[in-house]
């Protein structure tokens, strides 16, 4: 199995060869992300409204972000917009069923994360893996999908601890996030924009780790 340092390089390299497209995979987040912005000074006065409204409509676009991701990780090489139009076309049905999936994920981890982090984290982690499955394996009940992923996680402490690990990185990337907008905002102005672009390129970064994680472990019978 590589080590995590080994995926890592792995995907900085496929991040910087494929930079515009993996980008543009993540629009389903950008979106969200510019929506939140404008939406920020209302739902500041509404915080539980913003729980259930965010936190469904993060899980589906995050997680349709993901699976676009792997999804074009999987398209033959070399990779042409044909090609992964083809494999998206495909794939069109079970992407439609990612919906509901997210939206049952949002609501295992959606409590923990408003309570406290580590149940959050635990939840995120156990769940890692369900978009990815959604678009790998035959479509299914919810709970096969579920099942698999905790499966992959809790089957050595070293795979859940790496996982965990991967999680937190997704929900603490707002921190590097918030810092280059800030700095990007006050030379360029536009925050909203700055806030969209880079939400996108950290979590394109991190679809692509999480995608490579994934195959590793499928790659020596893992799953």
């Amino acid at each position: 199995m590589k080590s995590i340092a080994t995926i890592f390089n792995e995907a900085l390299k496929f991040w910087f060869g494929h930079f515009g497209f993996v980008l543009l995979l993540q629009l389903p987040l950008g979106i969200l992300v510019v929506g939140q912005r404008f939406l920020d000074s209302y739902l500041e006065t509404h915080p539980i409204l913003a729980v259930l409204l965010l936190l469904p409509l993060f899980s589906v676009g995050s997680s349709l972000s993901t699976a676009l991701t792997f999804l074009y990780l999987q398209t033959p090489s070399p990779r042409k917009l044909s090609t992964f139009a083809h494999l998206l076309k495909d794939s069109s049905k079970k992407l439609k069923y990612l919906v509901p999936t997210s939206l049952c994920v949002a609501i295992f981890f959606g409590p923990g994360l408003a309570a406290f982090i580590l149940p959050g984290l635990y939840f995120i982690s156990l769940y890692f893996f369900v978009p990815i499955l959604v678009v790998r394996e035959p479509i299914q009940p919810i709970a096969n999908y579920l099942f698999a992923s905790k499966t992959i996680v809790t089957q050595s402490r070293n795979i859940f601890w790496t996982t965990a690990g991967l999680a937190l990185a997704t929900l603490l990337m707002e921190l590097p996030i918030s810092y280059f907008v800030d700095s990007l905002s006050s030379l360029i102005g536009h925050p909203s924009l700055c806030d969209m672009l880079i939400s996108m390129m950290f979590a394109s970064f991190l679809d692509i780790m999480v995608s490579l994680y994934f195959l590793n472990l499928s790659s020596k019978g893992n799953s």
